[in-house]
């Protein structure tokens, strides 16, 4: 059988009157420990939550770097300028309490506001009868993604006109490795001609004579080639230069047309009203000749009341 544990002695009344006769402890200085008190400054600070007020201040910010239509590879440069106005124009004590952006994150919301934009800019068309008002945010935005879209076709355009002329320089290197193709398969049938002509003992001495021409011809077209390519390079810059001539001088006679025209509708114009104060004048004036009609009119019907009066006293005498 196993030992049962020795329960722990009762405590006897001398211990109890010690334990309540001894004073309080009381720490010494050595043992005292230094605790950190959280002051508002080392408190722990909140993530931005983006308001229409932050919203309105970031697109100012993005707009003033010019963020939105940044070229490639500047993205990021450009939005840690936007991230510096954007800093410089919060206030101070609402930048306290929270943890400063970085420029990831100031793009990141800009992309989500600008989408969510897109989405109701689509949302109100689609809703015929429905006028949307906008606010300065709405407005800034509405702007933004305007610059945008006008910044994306003009990149568009650059890399379909960089494309084409890529395509067309590859199309005139085909064409140009193509002749010297061209040159030797016509050396080689005119090879294969002169041995057919020659006799069985001399066969030998074409064959020669074709491998020193081979390694001529391969020589001269290596050359031929690029002087090939320097020409068509020049001569595709030439046409691009009369191009331009010809889009200047086009533009030019458009405008010279369109002066003409403008200057022709003003003449036009002003020869309708001559047109229209001469009829004003000649309505005036014969208004004035049918007032004087009536007026003679008038005074010879009174005339003419006046003789019947006359003769009609007379008669009345001469019964």
């Amino acid at each position: 059988m196993g030992s049962s544990p020795i329960p722990p002695a009762a405590p006897t009344q001398n211990d109890v009157v010690n334990k309540d006769s001894q004073p309080p402890y009381a720490p010494a200085a050595s043992d005292a420990v230094c605790v950190p008190r959280s002051t508002p400054s080392l408190a722990k600070k909140k993530r931005i939550r983006f308001t229409e007020a932050w919203d309105l201040l970031l697109l100012k910010a993005v707009t003033a770097s010019d963020a939105h239509v940044v070229p490639h590879g500047e993205t990021g440069k450009r939005f840690e300028q936007a991230l510096k106005l954007f800093l410089d124009g919060a206030p101070s004590s609402q930048l306290v309490h929270i943890t400063r952006p970085g420029p990831k994150t100031l793009r990141d919301h800009f992309t989500t506001i600008v989408e969510k934009r897109r989405v109701e800019v689509r949302g109100t068309a689609s809703a015929s009868g429905i006028v949307d008002k906008c606010v300065q945010r709405e407005e800034c935005l509405d702007d933004v993604i305007l610059a945008m879209d006008e910044e994306q076709e003009r990149k568009n355009a650059l890399i379909n006109e960089r494309t084409e002329k890529e395509k067309q320089l590859i199309d005139a290197e085909e064409a140009i490795r193509a002749k010297p193709v061209t040159r030797m398969h016509k050396q080689k049938r005119e090879d294969r001609e002169e041995d057919c002509g020659a006799s069985d003992g001399d066969k030998s001495t074409p064959v020669a004579s074709k491998k020193v021409r081979k390694c001529v011809f391969s020589t001269d077209s290596d050359d031929d080639e690029k002087d090939a390519i320097q020409e068509e390079i020049k001569r595709r810059k030439e046409l691009d230069v009369k191009r331009l001539k010809l889009e200047e001088l086009r533009l030019e006679h458009d405008f010279k047309r369109w002066t003409e025209m403008q200057a022709r509708e003003a003449n036009r114009d002003a020869k309708d009203e001559h047109s229209l104060v001469m009829e004003e004048k000649r309505l005036a004036l014969d208004e004035r000749k049918c007032g004087l009609d009536k007026d003679d009119r008038r005074m010879a019907m009174k005339k003419r009341q006046i003789l019947i009066n006359v003769l009609s006293a007379l008669a009345e005498k001469l019964k």
